[in-house]
């Protein structure tokens, strides 16, 4: 390759890495939120929360980590060319390079979150938090979120899954779960009388003339089988003319991926 060919090679991939350090509205970002190119926006049981490129919880605290928590929370780096604009700015690093900041604090990655939109770090030592670009939809106030083997699901105050049927017509229609086997296995998630409906839950009076606890518009019960927080006995129970009939737990997204080890 000539010295000509070289430099335009050169300058080529530099006007497009300029041209990229500052990168708009990443996918999933909130409307009107822009952030530098290499960051995204991914959902989480905090809500958005702002993340790597490969798509890592980002965190900040009020004081930096301890010399030998180093590899436990690690600095997020500045690439080449990077054009930080506010509330994004740069600070340097020890030993060389530069970091990202976000609103005056530096950025880490938490070591201990394996995959992408985990948000192990939050609140570990009392200080690390997450950034959050957006809250999480609000819940009634007895709502919890606990773990299954299917990831991320709704809960009671206790911790026990609640379930909704998730085609009650077919149920009722096939006959796999009548007035004796409700009475049986179901408790109905009900409302107090101050209660009131909040986002996609919303408050019923149901076939006993009692006011129960619904999400998008399906009765809540909780199963007579769960014992402990984060069993599942009830689901896919009394499936009706398909797999997917029954009563089903709710997970938080299912776009979120199964706890790991």
């Amino acid at each position: 390759m000539n010295v000509r060919l070289r430099v335009a090679t050169f300058l080529l991939g530099a006007a497009v890495q300029w041209g990229a350090a500052w990168g708009g509205e990443a996918p999933g970002t909130p409307k009107g939120i822009q952030v530098p190119a290499g960051f995204t926006v991914q959902t989480t049981l905090l809500g958005r929360v702002l993340a790597d490129h490969k798509g890592r919880t980002l965190y900040t605290s009020p004081s930096p980590p301890r010399a030998a928590d180093t590899a436990t929370w690690q600095a997020l780096e500045v690439a080449w060319l990077a054009n930080p604009r506010a509330p994004f700015a740069t600070s340097p690093l020890e030993g060389g390079g530069r970091q990202w900041n976000f609103q005056g604090r530096p950025l880490y990655r938490y070591a201990r979150d394996k995959d992408p939109r985990d948000v192990r770090g939050q609140g570990i030592e009392g200080g690390w938090t997450a950034v959050i670009i957006e809250p999480p939809p609000a819940l009634p106030p007895w709502v919890t979120i606990t773990r299954i083997d299917l990831g991320w699901v709704f809960a009671d105050s206790r911790g026990m899954t609640i379930y909704a049927p998730a085609r009650e017509d077919r149920i009722v229609k096939a006959k796999t779960c009548m007035a004796d086997c409700m009475a049986r296995y179901w408790r109905p998630v009900k409302a107090g009388p101050t209660d009131a409906a909040v986002g996609r839950w919303s408050i019923v009076v149901n076939a006993g003339r009692e006011r129960q606890w619904a999400y998008d518009g399906r009765l809540l019960y909780t199963h007579t089988r769960d014992q402990r927080p984060g069993e599942m006995q009830g689901n896919s129970f009394a499936v009706g003319y398909s797999i997917g009939d029954g009563f089903r737990v709710i997970l938080v997204d299912s776009t979120l991926p199964a706890p790991g080890s």
